[in-house]
């Protein structure tokens, strides 16, 4: 697309969101709203901590869940064995009621000095991560997903910048993959930017200080766990370094749950969580901003757009009454698209709010 035709769609695009924005519409009540969503997927209690023993004696532990692992799991068990460090680590595999044969992979390991293997029934890769985090054995911590794999000098490289930074958290860059083969864990890569320093938001990929995890667990029984990392862990931590070595490979499973959850109806524990977090995030006084909100609202968005319109209103008047108890309105934010984005929330506009969650990009 030309330029000047990229110029006319952005300026229909505004102009069409004023026009929804002050177009007047059916309103619904929050009480209506909640009504909806729990009729369609009810909200469950939740736990965001639970009772730590906390006695170190590695430098590192990792936790590796698992579930249905059997065609990656010696890959990864390989990968993590293999590793070329001077640190102590220990490793603890929990295998969440595989009904393959992970748990008959991962007990031909049970006698390794360093590895631990926990079976347990199916209880969700939330339940599978907490079990190993009531026993803490290592002074930093770390997340592997059963189908990743680690290059030979991750452990190395990530602890030698933490002990030397006395770090909270320290990532590394990581790569996607498919197949083994594509990959070689004796290479030893380099990102060459030097402007790769925010964090990503997934658990793996980043070696955490233990005591930045005594007061927290994973949500139990919901979907997109991961959330606490962005609001609970991160937040929490004031010396936090990025280093350009990639130290994580990341599988690009084709079986992956990502894109069918999206259009079950548990997509819609991105807003459950979004709330639980958000609250929790602020009353332990953490700094997240309107901006982050706003992002995450985005990002529920993309989680839920497959579902009725009905329950699709109800969590943007959930999402808005949200925003209205715990935020002032934020002029300095830059991006045209949050702007608007913010403007909806505070006029309740929900057909705006549609018309820029349907063309981001171009309002951006």
């Amino acid at each position: 697309m030309s330029v000047i035709k990229k110029w006319i769609l952005k300026i229909y695009v505004n102009i069409k969101f004023i026009i929804k924005f002050w177009k007047t519409e059916n309103s619904l009540s929050l009480n209506e709203a909640q009504k909806i969503l729990h009729k369609f997927y009810p909200k469950r209690n939740i736990e965001l901590a639970q009772n730590v023993n906390y006695e170190p004696k590695y430098d590192l532990m990792i936790i590796v869940p698992v579930y249905n692992a059997e065609r990656f799991l010696e890959s990864c068990i390989s990968s993590l064995l293999g590793q070329q460090t001077q640190y102590s680590y220990y490793i603890v595999f929990v295998d969440d009621g595989s009904t393959d044969k992970s748990a008959m992979i991962l007990d031909k390991y049970s006698q390794c000095n360093n590895i631990k293997i926990i079976h347990q029934q199916n209880m969700g890769i939330s339940a599978a991560r907490n079990i190993a985090l009531k026993n803490i054995c290592g002074n930093y911590l770390m997340f592997v997903d059963s189908d990743d794999i680690l290059p030979d000098n991750t452990i190395e490289t990530l602890m030698n910048l933490a002990e030397e930074k006395n770090a909270d958290i320290v990532e590394g860059q990581y790569k996607s993959f498919i197949s083994d083969d594509e990959i070689d864990i004796h290479k030893h890569e380099r990102f060459q930017s030097s402007n790769l320093t925010k964090l990503n938001g997934y658990a793996w990929g980043k070696i955490i200080s233990s005591e930045k995890l005594l007061n927290l667990a994973f949500p139990k029984g919901y979907e997109y766990e991961d959330t606490i990392i962005s609001t609970l862990l991160i937040p929490s931590c004031k010396k936090i370094y990025v280093t350009n070595d990639v130290t994580y490979y990341y599988r690009k499973n084709e079986q992956g749950i990502t894109s069918a959850l999206y259009n079950r109806k548990s997509s819609i524990d991105t807003l459950y969580i979004t709330l639980y977090c958000f609250a929790e995030a602020l009353n332990r006084n953490y700094k997240i901003s309107v901006e982050d909100y706003l992002k995450q609202v985005r990002l529920n968005w993309i989680r839920t757009k497959n579902m009725p319109h009905d329950v699709r209103k109800a969590i943007f008047i959930v999402e808005v009454d949200f925003f209205e108890k715990n935020y002032k309105i934020d002029k300095t934010i830059k991006k045209s698209n949050l702007l608007k984005l913010q403007k909806t929330l505070q006029k309740h506009s929900y057909l705006g709010f549609k018309w820029i969650m349907n063309y981001w990009e171009i309002l951006g």
